[in-house]
């Protein structure tokens, strides 16, 4: 099942890709203070995901801003919130660009609205003259969640394979025992 298709010239287009998961399989955050580490050193290290092609075209500002949204989503989780999930700045920006090339569907503008409302707050969603979208029909919701599920999966791609690229350059490689006991390269990951 595809979520926030666009008709579009070149044929449908999708949001995100269809295997961007469906269910909230993301884990919880318990609090220790590994995780909470984790979590610090990838808020300041994680890329900012934009649609492809325009790269260019991104404001050099949105990176700080997606950094700092970042950080106080992480300062003001709660125990048992789960975590693997994109802010919903990042999500803002990531769809304010995707509705450059595509027209919104109904889903994808009502996922902007809701997101665009938590993350800027009531006052500015209400100035910037916004349709109060306060709760998601179920395709919404399900759209919401995968899509900042999708992010912040492509970000922790991007953060391992830099990791993976310092380790190489470094020189040190280390090594760890498989399930079946034969020899595996650990791979240097942030997180």
């Amino acid at each position: 099942m595809s979520f926030g298709n666009v008709k579009t010239e070149r044929g449908q287009q999708s949001l995100i890709p269809d295997e961007a998961p469906a269910s909230e399989d993301g884990k919880s955050f318990n609090g220790t203070i590994e995780e909470w580490i984790d979590d610090l050193v990838f808020a300041l290290q994680a890329p900012l995901i934009v649609w492809k092609g325009f790269e260019k075209e991104t404001p050099s500002d949105w990176k700080d801003k997606a950094t700092k949204a970042r950080l106080l989503h992480l300062m003001s989780r709660e125990k048992g919130e789960e975590r693997g999930l994109a802010t919903d700045l990042e999500l803002c920006f990531y769809i304010s660009q995707f509705t450059l090339e595509h027209p919104p569907s109904h889903e994808v503008g009502e996922v902007y609205m809701y997101a665009f409302r938590k993350a800027f707050g009531e006052k500015v969603s209400d100035a910037a003259g916004l349709p109060k979208v306060l709760e998601l029909e179920s395709t919404s919701r399900d759209l919401y969640w995968r899509a900042r599920r999708w992010i912040y999966k492509q970000q922790l791609e991007h953060v391992k394979t830099q990791a993976g690229r310092q380790s190489r350059n470094s020189g040190k490689e280390t090594a760890r025992v498989g399930k079946n006991g034969e020899e595996a390269q650990a791979q240097s990951t942030l997180l």
